[in-house]
């Protein structure tokens, strides 16, 4: 059975952000592929016609946590006084301080090239 684009795009992103939330919680090495399509209902033959690897979802994964951070980030500092909304939000939200200060987000980037 084919599916339209939009579907496979749909479910691509699913696929991310289920496992993004399993990473952080139970990390990666501890994130199997087919637990996790299981959880989405998918199949675990399905997982390769969106990624070649779980290198390839974890890459995808870290870079869409980074683009949730920038966002988040960018919100934060166009507001008149963006260094206490910035320390405002870092201290109430689970999402920033899982994606900075948890250890499988920072093991994850260890190996991130930053220059």
């Amino acid at each position: 059975m084919r599916y339209s684009q939009d579907h496979k795009a749909q479910t691509h992103q699913r696929i991310i952000k289920e496992a993004s939330a399993r990473f952080r919680r139970d990390g990666i090495g501890a994130t199997g592929l087919q637990p996790l399509m299981k959880a989405l209902g998918l199949t675990h033959g399905g997982f390769y016609s969106h990624f070649k690897s779980k290198d390839e979802l974890v890459e995808k994964a870290l870079q869409a946590a980074g683009e949730q951070c920038d966002a988040i980030c960018a919100e934060l500092f166009a507001q008149e006084h963006p260094l206490e909304a910035f320390i405002d939000t870092y201290g109430k939200s689970k999402t920033l301080i899982t994606m900075f200060i948890t250890p499988t987000f920072a093991q994850a980037n260890a190996s991130v090239s930053w220059t």
